[in-house]
Formats: C-alpha cells, sequence, structure tokens
C-alpha cells in the first residue's frame, strides 16, 4: 500500500510543478514576444525513474522517483499574435483546470485509503 501512496504523492507533485508552468504562462500571455513553456508528460517522468519500485505483477510498470527532476522545455506556437506572443490563454487556462482536477481526484484517492493503512 506504501507503493500506491508514493505514486500518489509523486503525480500530486508533479500536477502541482504542472500548475506552475501554465500559471507562468498565463501571466505571460499579454508579454510581447513571450513564448509558451510545456513540462514532459507524467508517464516519460515514470518511464525515467522506473525500477525503484517492487511490482506485485509482472505485467505493472515500476514507478517511483520524484518528478521533480521532469523536463520544462519551450513550446513552438501553432498562432502567433501580432505582438510575436505565441500564448493562448484559454489554452492555458484549460490545462490549469485540467491539473487542478487530477489532483482534486488524485487526493479523494489519497484520503479514502488513509484507513485502509
Amino acid at each position: 500500500m506504501l507503493q500506491e501512496f508514493k505514486i500518489i504523492y509523486n503525480k500530486l507533485d508533479y500536477l502541482a510543478d504542472t500548475s506552475k508552468v501554465h500559471a507562468d504562462n498565463l501571466a505571460k500571455s499579454s508579454v510581447p514576444g513571450a513564448k509558451a513553456k510545456d513540462i514532459e508528460p507524467f508517464k516519460v517522468t515514470v518511464t525515467k525513474s522506473a525500477g525503484t519500485v517492487d511490482r506485485t505483477h509482472e505485467k505493472h510498470i515500476t514507478p517511483g522517483g520524484s518528478t521533480h527532476g521532469h523536463r520544462v522545455y519551450t513550446v513552438k506556437p501553432d498562432e502567433v499574435s501580432n505582438s510575436g506572443n505565441g500564448i493562448s490563454p484559454e489554452s492555458e487556462l484549460m490545462a490549469l483546470n485540467e491539473a487542478t482536477t487530477q489532483s482534486l481526484a488524485l487526493q479523494k484517492v489519497h484520503n479514502a485509503n488513509m484507513g485502509v493503512i
């Protein structure tokens, strides 16, 4: 059970960092020439750190490690405004909403399982 909590904590850390990246993008959305950043998918982070948690079944993935080692990169914009800004406030708000929704769902799973251990 503790391994499952480790995965939940890692995902919550990842979602917090994702929110920070998108909030920063949103703050820069009216700055001329600003470029959006994004964070590598959680699956990539888990794959890089695989092998640190024992598997309970041979078909299970082996996640583990810290999600704070993920890569943040600059995104090539689909559209660029007249000011040279390629950040869409609408897209950033949607990404923030998605991270918040996932975080709340994981917190519910965590809280529901606290009595199990």
